[in-house]
């Protein structure tokens, strides 16, 4: 799931080539509009942190993500995700975005400051469930989340 909206594709802020080489290896790709959170659900694993699919992120930030398979956590990802609104893109979608794609101008002409092969990129973390604060819970519950069943 991306923000693959016109605005942000035009903009640069996504690039649907990237998308495309997903969607051909038989990802499905969703679309929601001003979407910044980054989580990704594979099999019975949650990843959850900054990381974007972007050349900036590969070669020009620290990323950090957070790696846990705890089923309650996992799980409430998963709602998270089906529960937003969002629109499945298909290849005729994603050809359109590519024919209006702009790279993003704040980098056209620029030095990229570029992280040193050497240098980690990426900051993994492992977590485990062991409760929210107290309160915490009570708040979470009163949102419009539906519950998933397989």
């Amino acid at each position: 799931m991306v923000d693959a909206s016109d605005k942000i594709v035009l903009n640069g802020g996504t690039d649907p080539k990237a998308l495309h080489i997903l969607y051909d290896k038989g990802v499905r790709i969703f679309s929601k509009e001003r979407l910044h959170a980054k989580v990704m659900v594979l099999g019975k694993t949650l990843f959850l942190g900054s990381a974007n699919v972007s050349s900036n992120s590969k070669y020009s930030l620290h990323e950090a993500v957070i790696q846990t398979a705890s089923p309650k956590i996992v799980g409430e990802s998963v709602n998270y995700i089906i529960n937003l609104p969002k629109k499945e893109l298909d290849g005729k979608e994603l050809k359109y975005l590519t024919g209006i794609y702009s790279p993003p101008t704040h980098l056209q002409g620029k030095v990229k400051h570029r992280v040193a092969n050497s240098q980690f990129r990426l900051y993994a973390s492992v977590i485990d469930y062991i409760g929210f604060s107290e309160g915490s819970e009570d708040f979470l519950r009163k949102g419009k989340v539906k519950p998933y069943k397989k």
